[in-house]
């Protein structure tokens, strides 16, 4: 889904190259998984999307939390922020699948 949404600046764990819009997703931990007779029987994994830009109200947040929802992923956004040093807005939300 990310990838459809920026085909060109969308990147696993790390960037190749700053762009001036780019997403970096990862998994990172897993969330509410459940054990039974001594096994794993539902693993939820919990990971960050982080969406930099330059643009203020840049429509690709909401691009990216309609394609969440579209999908069936829970969410929660994390942080808006802005970065002085890198002139970036910076999105970052936690999803979790099954």
């Amino acid at each position: 889904m990310l990838v459809g949404l920026l085909p060109d600046a969308t990147y696993h764990y790390w960037r190749k190259v700053q762009k001036k819009r780019y997403i970096i997703w990862a998994e990172d931990s897993e969330y509410n998984s459940h054990d039974s007779d001594n096994k794993k029987q539902e693993q939820q994994i919990a990971g960050t999307i982080d969406l930099f830009t330059q643009t203020e109200y840049d429509s690709l947040a909401d691009d990216i939390q309609n394609g969440l929802n579209e999908l069936g992923v829970g969410w929660t956004l994390l942080s808006i922020d802005y970065e002085e040093q890198t002139k970036f807005i910076h999105w970052q939300w936690e999803f979790r699948v099954v």
